[in-house]
Parts: structure tokens; sequence; C-alpha cells
């Protein structure tokens, strides 16, 4: 989609349009009888990452330029440049899966993502069979945990992009969709509790094969994502008199309190 109006500059005509699948902007100079590009430049598009590693500082930015910061006042190339300025490059929320290395996926291309290993920045692909992801992945020990729309969880391999696990499927009906409230990983129980909006609450092995261990039915469904409170889990369900914060066991998933709140998420 074109920004503005078009700049007429004698026999030259420029243009500011939006990159499809980018947060970023294009401008062009083009002739303005042929129609023929004569230059063109894009404009930042946002940081989604900065951190240290042994080297320094990096930046990536949401369209896959790595950027090692040092004391110059202006960087304008990039230091490594994954995405090649390609079309629907819009990566986000990276999940660090320990010392120097970092994972994001593509919001603008559900299975792909990027990796980050120290000063090293790769794409990679993995097979969701079309699938679109439900909600953010989380680290898994050096894994990343993927909770896609079609019911299945599992386990994916920063390093190639391949399936680490044989996944986890839930139950559902010919062309239903899921959606996943954020997971949680309890690397000293070696589980993963995962809920959708089917008001499932399940607890998961995390071996080479990703099995229920225990699993309950909400009489609520959650909003938000699932998280560790001391020795318990904790979780916001919605019912029609409000929210409330709900604390389960770990282990069994039984329901061990219950605080209303005030509002609603």
């Amino acid at each position: 989609a074109f920004q503005g109006a078009p700049l007429k500059i004698e026999d030259t005509i420029v243009h500011v349009r939006t990159i499809r699948g980018n947060r970023g902007l294009r401008v062009t100079a083009a002739d303005a009888e042929t129609g023929e590009m004569i230059w063109e430049s894009d404009i930042g598009v946002p940081v989604t990452l900065l951190t240290e590693n042994d080297s320094g500082l990096v930046a990536v930015n949401s369209g896959a330029n790595l950027f090692s910061l040092t004391n110059e006042k202006i960087r304008s190339n990039a230091d490594q440049n994954a995405g090649k300025d390609r079309v629907s490059l819009d990566f986000e929320s990276p999940v660090s899966l320990g010392p120097n290395r970092q994972v994001m996926f593509n919001l603008s291309k559900a299975n792909q993502l990027a990796n980050l290993n120290g000063n090293d920045l790769r794409l990679l692909s993995a097979n969701f069979g079309g699938a679109n992801l439900s909600c953010p992945v989380i680290a898994v020990g050096d894994k990343v945990g993927v909770a896609l729309e079609n019911g299945q969880f599992l386990l994916i391999d920063p390093t190639n992009g391949s399936s680490a696990s044989s996944p986890y499927q839930l139950p559902m009906k010919p062309g239903q969709k899921i959606k996943w409230n954020t997971p949680l990983y309890i690397e000293s129980a070696n589980s993963i509790i995962i809920a959708n909006d089917k008001q499932k609450l399940v607890r998961l092995s995390d071996g080479d094969s990703l099995r229920a261990l225990t699993t309950v039915d909400l009489e609520s469904p959650l909003v938000g994502p699932i998280v560790q409170a001391g020795e318990s889990i904790a979780a916001v369900a919605s019912t029609k008199s409000g929210d409330s914060l709900l604390v389960f066991n770990p282990t069994s998933l039984k329901s061990t309190g219950r605080l209303p709140l005030p509002g609603r998420l």
C-alpha cells in the first residue's frame, strides 16, 4: 500500500509504500514515463531483540537484519542480512534458549524462525503442515515449544527447524481451530502445562514423545498465560461473574485456590 501522495521531480516520480508482511517502508524513485526503477531504499523496521553475547551487544530487527553494536555513532548497513530484504518478514517475541542463543518466529510466515547463536543469525523453516501458531512459543530446555491452531503441540529443534518430538494431538473435528494459552515449562519436573479454549488443562512429558500425563476439564476458559507461582501453577479464568485467579497443583492439576479479580483481562 502506498503512503501519502507521490512526488514528481522533473522526469522522476518518488513514492513510499509499505512492504508486504513487513513493518518497514520502501522509498522508490522511478522514471515518470516508463515506470522503470531508478533507485530504492528501505527505511528501517523495528528492533525486536537487543542482547549481549561474548562479542558485545547485538541488535536484530523484525526484518532479520543483525547489527553488532560498537561505538560507531551511526549504523546504516547490517553486519548480517539474513532476511535479504524480502517481503513477509516480521520477526518478533524473542525466546531465550540459554547464553548467546535466541529464537524468533515470523508473524507473517508462521513456520519460519530466526535462530541467533552468538553473532550468527539464520532463517529456518519448520514443517507445520500449513497450520499457524496459536499462541507465543516457549523455551523447553534447548528446544522450542510450539502450539498450533490444528490442535498440535510439538517441540522444534531451532538449529535446523526439524521436529524434536512426536507431537501431542488434541482430539479435533475436521476444520476446527484451537486457541491455546501460552504454555508453561516446569524444568524441575520435566513437564509442560498446556491449556486451550476447549477448556482442557493438560500436563505433558517433555521427552521424545509428548504424552499426556494428566488431563482435567476446566469449568471456565482460561485467559492469558499459565504461570508458575512458587510450587503451584496459576492462570486467570473468565467466568460469567468476572475473572478469577485459579491456583493448581502442578502434578495432579487439581484446583487448590481461587481469588476473584476486579475487572477483566
